[in-house]
This record gives structure tokens, sequence and C-alpha cells, in this order.
């Protein structure tokens, strides 16, 4: 699937969390 920019945001914030 295809991420939005809000998608690859919240997964970066996941990650750095």
């Amino acid at each position: 699937a295809n991420k939005t920019h809000s998608e690859v945001s919240q997964g970066n914030l996941a990650l750095a969390a």
C-alpha cells in the first residue's frame, strides 16, 4: 500500500518512541 505523508510521519514517531 502507498504511504501517505501522515502515515509515514506516524510511523517515524512510533519508531522514535
